[in-house]
C-alpha cells in the first residue's frame, strides 16, 4: 500500500484547495509518438439565482499552462505533464450533480505544431538539426539528443517543427518528442532511440504473493516482422546502392525472434521513404519498428506499485512460465487520479519471446489484496 498525492500548478502558482475540490477526475494519456493530453473534469452547478458556477475561464485561459505531479510514497513529485491548455469541453445538464467541464491540458509538442514553413538543410547531421529545432521554443529548457550519423546533403522542412522532427526520427530507429521537465514552465526535447539499457522500474507481476497486475493480455503478430529492402542512387557517384536488414541484425529484448529470419516477410521501402543517398538507415529503422510482434496491454492493482510508469522506457513483466514474461518497450500510460483512487493502466511491446522455463517468476501467495487510498478499498 503507497499513499498517493498530487499537486496542480496553474502557470506560476499552485491550485488552491478550493480549486483542487471542484476535481472530479484528471485522466492523463502519455503515449508514443503523440502529444501527450490530460483530461481535467471539473463539476459545474447552478447558485441560488440560476446563474452558472465554476466555469471554465474562471481556471484557466486558452494555452495558459497547467502542470500535474504525482508521488507514490516517499518518493519525490514526478510530472505527469506541463503544457498549454488546447481546448475545452463543456456538458450541462438540467438535472443536479451530472454537468462537468473538461480542461484539455497537452504537452509543448503542440506548441512546435503551431507554424508550418518551409526551408533547406545543407550538410547537417539530423541530431544537429534536431537540436536546432528545439532550440527555437523557449519552452524547451534541455535536450536530450544522440547522434544519428552522417551529415546529410540536403533535408528540406516542409510543415511544422514537430512534424519535421518526427520525419528525421523515422528514419532511424529514433522518436522525437517532449517530456515534462524538472522545473515548472519547462520541457525536454528528445531525439532519441528506444533504450538499449534494461529498465528501473520495478517488475510488473502478474500471479503470487508479490503481484502488482490485474490483468494482461497479449497478442502476437507473426506477420508483422520483416527484411526490409532500400536501393538508392548515390549523386556522387551515379552508382546503385542496396541494403537488406534483417531480424537477425538487431539486439533484441529476449533471446529469441518472433519467428525465424526465413520465415519473415521481405518489404521493399516505399520510395517516399528512400529519399537518402545511403538506404541502410531506413531499412533498418523498418525492419526495428516491424519486429515488435508482441502487444502487451495491462492494468495495475491500486495501490500496490510503487513507480509511476511512462513510455518510451522498458519494464519487466513477469506472467509466470509462459513465454510472455520478460523485458518489454512502454508505449502508452493512462494514469486516473480521484479523490478516492490512482489507478494505471498501460500498453507494451515486445520484439521476442523467452524459453517457458527460463521466464521470471514470482513467489506464490494469496488471492485477496487490500489496498488503502484514503479510504479503504477491497480489490477481487
Amino acid at each position: 500500500m503507497f499513499d498517493v498525492s498530487f499537486r496542480m500548478y496553474f502557470g506560476d502558482r499552485a491550485a488552491t484547495e478550493t480549486e483542487l475540490e471542484r476535481i472530479e477526475e484528471i485522466t492523463v494519456e502519455q503515449e508514443m509518438d503523440m502529444a501527450w493530453e490530460a483530461r481535467i473534469r471539473l463539476f459545474l452547478c447552478l447558485d441560488e439565482k440560476g446563474r452558472w458556477q465554476h466555469r471554465q475561464d474562471e481556471f484557466a485561459a486558452p494555452f495558459s499552462r497547467v502542470r500535474i505531479e504525482l508521488k507514490l510514497g516517499d518518493a519525490a513529485f514526478v510530472p505527469l505533464i506541463d503544457g498549454p491548455v488546447a481546448s475545452f469541453d463543456t456538458a450541462m445538464d438540467s438535472q443536479p450533480g451530472r454537468s462537468h467541464v473538461n480542461l484539455v491540458v497537452r504537452d509543448d509538442s503542440v506548441l512546435l505544431n503551431r507554424e508550418e514553413d518551409t526551408e533547406v538543410f545543407e550538410n547537417r547531421t539530423d541530431e544537429d538539426v534536431a537540436r536546432e529545432m528545439f532550440g527555437r521554443f523557449p519552452q524547451i529548457a534541455s535536450t536530450r539528443i544522440e547522434p544519428t550519423g552522417t551529415a546529410q546533403r540536403v533535408a528540406v522542412r516542409r510543415g511544422t517543427a514537430i512534424q519535421f522532427l518526427r520525419k528525421l526520427a523515422h528514419a532511424h530507429e529514433y522518436h522525437a518528442y517532449v517530456l515534462p521537465g524538472a522545473q515548472r514552465g519547462q520541457s525536454i526535447g528528445c531525439f532519441l532511440p528506444d533504450p538499449g539499457a534494461p529498465g528501473t522500474f520495478p517488475a510488473l507481476v502478474l500471479m503470487g504473493a508479490e503481484r502488482n497486475l490485474a490483468d494482461i493480455q497479449v497478442s502476437e503478430d507473426p506477420e508483422g516482422p520483416q527484411r526490409t529492402r532500400g536501393r538508392t542512387l548515390r549523386l556522387s557517384d551515379q552508382q546503385v546502392v542496396s541494403s537488406e536488414s534483417h531480424t537477425r541484425d538487431l539486439t533484441l529484448m529476449r533471446e529469441f525472434p518472433a519467428i525465424s529470419d526465413d520465415q519473415s516477410a521481405l518489404r521493399e521501402l516505399p520510395p517516399e521513404s528512400n529519399d537518402r543517398e545511403d538506404p541502410e538507415p531506413r531499412t533498418r529503422a523498418a525492419t526495428r519498428r516491424a519486429s515488435y510482434a508482441y502487444r502487451l496491454s495491462a492494468r495495475m492493482v491500486p495501490g500496490c506499485y510503487s513507480a509511476v510508469l511512462a513510455p518510451y522506457q522498458k519494464v519487466s513483466v513477469h506472467a509466470g512460465t509462459t513465454p510472455y514474461s520478460g523485458d518489454y518497450l512502454l508505449t502508452k500510460v493512462t494514469h486516473r487520479i480521484t479523490p478516492s483512487l490512482y489507478t494505471q493502466q498501460f500498453e507494451a511491446k515486445g520484439d521476442s519471446h523467452a524459453e517457458p522455463d527460463a521466464a521470471p517468476q514470482s513467489a506464490a501467495g494469496g488471492a485477496g489484496v487490500s489496498v488503502n487510498f484514503s479510504a479503504s478499498i477491497s480489490i477481487f
